[in-house]
């Protein structure tokens, strides 16, 4: 398991901007940072996903230092993602059962996704041969992200210790076509 300090030397936009963004939390609530830990879990790409429209290749996260996580790797996409395409972005609790619970979710049109000012996105930009912001249709083509740099510095405090996910879901006309997901653990 990987374990992340909550003070941060990493070169990363903060987490916090990502839950402000996508979870649309005022951001009076970050105030008051407490210590925490987190340990990395997992990170799975979805074994139901469509093999036509994604493959991800050596896609990974590793520990870089006590308080850093490296996504590096290559995927692929095998067909063109436009309009008729739509990504969801979800940040949410798990369950003891093993069940999750959503605490917060983006859904929109890929194209208007991939071109927003979501700050993980930017940054994921400048480390990798991703097209550039305004690109539609996202073209087929592999990917590779080179060292960017994940921070897990600025968790808000409202979020109690238990285990937590976060998962990239595409649809392909309405249906579920391929995702990926990240969960941990996070401890005071």
């Amino acid at each position: 398991m990987l374990s992340v300090n909550h003070v941060s030397k990493c070169n990363s936009p903060l987490v916090l901007e990502y839950l402000n963004f996508t979870l649309k939390f005022p951001t009076f609530f970050y105030h008051n940072f407490k210590p925490f830990e987190v340990e990395l879990e997992s990170f799975l790409p979805d074994p139901e996903s469509d093999p036509t429209l994604v493959d991800y290749g050596t896609l990974r996260v590793y520990k870089k230092s006590r308080d850093c996580l490296i996504v590096t790797g290559y995927f692929i996409i095998l067909r063109n993602l436009g309009q008729q395409n739509e990504a969801m972005l979800e940040f949410g609790s798990i369950r003891a059962d093993g069940s999750l619970f959503p605490l917060g979710r983006s859904r929109k049109k890929f194209c208007d996704f991939y071109n927003s000012d979501f700050p993980v996105l930017q940054a994921v930009r400048e480390k990798s041969n991703l097209p550039p912001k305004g690109t539609c249709p996202f073209p087929k083509d592999k990917y590779h992200i080179n060292g960017y740099e994940l921070s897990m510095s600025h968790l808000p405090p409202l979020l109690a210790p238990g285990r937590y996910y976060m998962r990239l879901v595409i649809f392909q006309d309405e249906q579920y076509a391929s995702g990926a997901s990240v969960k941990g653990r996070m401890s005071v």
